[in-house]
């Protein structure tokens, strides 16, 4: 709604804006909000208990998200160092590398875990808003205007008044609650404990003395800001050494107290023992997940690998990120991904080489299903990303001073560092590949030859793909045979890929040109005026070109024209459009590259004097492969279009950019499909009535 119905969409946009600023801005009448505020109740079932979320209005979060996006900074100086629930970058996963680091430390003890009773609900609204307005006066208006009044939660057709606490699913929940512990966590700072907090879990680490004392605050301190220690879910891991002397300094506290480990934020902390059994229960787990999935890519293949690169891959990805040994103990994941998810996938036998292959990203022609085994150097990347925050935390510092910033910076040169590595082993894998590999390698990683790949499986843009058309993909990308294609074409010739992407019998190949044509016309619709597709040029009167080559009929026709796309809005810009088989022998005797400039020659030697000397307008070879990948002149039109297409949406330039490469590499790769499955003649069907249809024929 805010980005589709052109100028409606920007005065809705400008309406929620000027909402938005009201709201922080501005304190409204709480009468006012009453429908604003209120949320549908739903229970989440936390094993044991009940989570209780509100699931408000999509205006009231869209607002919120807007407002916490400009003053995101505010919000983190706020609620400093030592609390990182509040947007820091990689906050969680420097939390847990403190606490592993105190853990280690030779003189620490012991960690505790702290634990509070349904702790965003209890807390304590006068005091959260009250801190807030001292602590982040840029939040404080908003806050006020959403809390100060109890707003109305339904669940069942009944009406529950919400008067304490924060409404989780609230975007400015976890903000709100972040600044409104600061007091309390600054009261209890213990010499000789080191704390840290991530939302209502706490922890600290250190002498089993100051531990007690840090506990005895916090139990004495807490329901002041409705924060209520819950013993029986806290937990103190000790050394072994020490389990005695824990349990006797923490008698009568109720906190279970374990010499072994316990888990903490997603990951575990320790002695090496319970470490390796926790990542191991994970692999299990994770193991049952995959089989799953697994079952699910047999009909719906684009759907599992969607999932899987999306969401799935993601949990392991993260405790590698946080545990230096976990990569380990993933061997048994990795043998049900190789063995069960991609033959699943992919309707193929996975060699060594390919499992290898499928773990580079799309864009350099694998898959993006990394090896878990092989996930070793994202602990070091996190480790380094990281290093300012944990220091931060290792010195008890309320300030976060620089640390965001050189957060930032060394994110992005880890970024670059990752990519020049994948870079490097790309390289030499590709050097040991066979020459047939060596070609698909280089067909997957052209701009735009993946878009089938990257995006969602949403149907209503077009993108969601048969089983048979995803697997098909998969075969044109890596140069595989694809199951149930027959072994002679209709035309005579032994059926093939190379053969299918090419034979013109049943016109499969004309509509591949035809469907980029298409998609290029339809979105020059909406950026340029005078659109025309398959315009004839003008009769030629006596005009001498200068190759041998140049069209001179007097009825020829290029793809599309369209004026307004360069220069001025009279200025005429005709396309012509070719889609060449890669897999043919004379395109795979040369480079892409060479092959993209020899056929955008051959274009122009054809048609380019003759446009810009008879129609005075300029002209563009607009080359495609049949896997996706487009010629220089394509690509510069392409980003032509986007930028056009973004300045009048108002979109950001890079997401109309991937949406029309999107819309490009499915339509190609629709098309690719149907020069193999389609049928090349019209089928005979012996059945009773092709009969009497055939007798009424012959006595006619």
């Amino acid at each position: 709604m805010c980005t589709s119905f052109a100028d409606t969409s920007d005065s809705l946009c400008d309406s929620l804006a000027l909402c938005a600023r009201r709201l922080a801005t501005t304190f409204v009448d709480p009468n006012a909000l009453e429908a604003y505020l209120a949320s549908r109740l739903i229970p989440l079932d936390k094993h044991p208990g009940v989570r209780p979320i509100g699931i408000g209005e999509v205006l009231r979060r869209v607002v919120g998200k807007a407002i916490l996006h400009v003053i995101s900074a505010d919000i983190q100086e706020a609620a400093g160092g030592l609390q990182l629930c509040a947007g820091q970058d990689f906050g969680i996963e420097a939390a847990i590398h403190a606490m592993h680091d105190v853990y280690d430390q030779e003189d620490t003890q012991g960690i505790i875990m702290a634990d509070a009773t349904n702790a965003f609900n209890n807390i304590n609204r006068a005091a959260c808003l009250r801190n807030v307005q001292h602590l982040c006066p840029s939040f404080a208006t908003v806050v006020i205007n959403t809390y100060r009044q109890p707003s109305n939660l339904y669940v069942d057709g009944e009406c529950i008044h919400s008067n304490e606490g924060t409404t989780q699913g609230d975007p400015i929940a976890m903000p709100l609650y972040a600044i409104g512990v600061v007091p309390l966590i600054r009261e209890i700072v213990t010499p000789g404990a080191c704390q840290l907090w991530y939302a209502d879990d706490s922890s600290t680490g250190g002498r089993l003395v100051p531990l007690r004392t840090w506990w005895d605050k916090l139990h004495d301190r807490g329901p002041d800001f409705g924060y209520f220690l819950n013993p029986a879910k806290s937990v103190l891991v000790v050394k072994p050494d020490d389990y005695d002397e824990a349990v006797q300094l923490f008698d009568g506290t109720g906190i279970h107290i374990t010499a072994t480990g316990n888990r903490y934020l997603g990951s575990a902390i320790g002695t090496p023992a319970f470490v390796e059994d926790y990542v191991h229960e994970k692999a299990r787990d994770w193991c049952g997940q995959v089989e799953s999935l697994t079952s699910t890519a047999l009909p719906q293949p684009q759907a599992a690998y969607s999932a899987f690169t999306r969401g799935l891959s993601s949990r392991w990805s993260f405790l590698c990120r946080v545990l230096e040994s976990a990569s380990a103990g993933l061997a048994s994941l990795e043998r049900v991904i190789a063995t069960k998810l991609l033959p699943a996938l992919t309707g193929q036998e996975i060699s060594s080489e390919l499992r290898t292959l499928f773990s580079f990203p799309c864009r350099n022609g694998g898959l993006g299903i990394l090896d878990p085994t092989s996930l070793s150097a994202q602990y070091q990347s996190s480790r380094a990303i990281t290093a300012p925050m944990v220091a931060n935390i290792l010195t008890q510092s309320f300030n976060l001073g620089d640390s965001l910033a050189e957060v930032a910076s060394l994110k992005a040169s880890n970024r670059k560092d990752v990519k020049a590595a994948a870079t490097e082993a790309l390289r030499q894998f590709t050097a040991r590949a066979s020459s047939a590999l060596q070609h698909s390698i280089n067909l997957g990683s052209e701009a735009g030859a993946s878009r089938w790949l990257t995006c969602r499986p949403l149907s209503r843009h077009g993108f969601s793909l048969s089983k048979c058309e995803f697997r098909d993909g998969l075969a044109l990308r890596y140069g595989w045979h694809p199951a149930r294609l027959p072994s002679t074409c209709v035309c005579g010739a032994t059926f093939s890929v190379e053969h299918a992407l090419s034979c013109p019998t049943g016109g499969f190949p004309t509509l591949r040109h035809n469907e980029v044509r298409d998609i290029i016309a339809g979105q020059l619709k909406k950026v340029a005026h005078s659109v025309e597709v398959e315009p004839h040029l003008q009769p030629l009167t006596g005009e001498l070109f200068r190759y041998r080559t140049a069209s001179t009929e007097d009825q020829a026709r290029l793809d599309v024209a369209a004026s307004g796309v360069w220069g001025g809005r009279f200025e005429r810009v005709y396309l012509d459009v070719r889609v060449f088989n890669p897999f043919a022998p004379s395109n795979r005797s040369s480079s892409l590259a060479a092959r993209y400039q020899s056929h955008e020659r051959e274009k122009r030697r054809r048609y380019g004097q003759r446009v810009q000397e008879v129609e005075r307008a300029s002209f563009v070879p607009v080359v495609f492969s049949a896997t996706g990948g487009a010629g220089r002149a394509a690509s510069a039109l392409l980003k032509r279009i986007a930028a056009l297409s973004a300045e009048k949406s108002g979109e950001p330039y890079a997401m109309v950019m991937a949406l029309l490469r999107c819309r490009l590499g499915f339509g190609l790769l629709r098309a690719s499909v149907a020069c193999l499955r389609g049928a090349r003649r019209m089928r005979r069907v012996n059945d009773q009535s092709a009969v009497l249809a055939n007798a009424e024929a012959a006595l006619i």
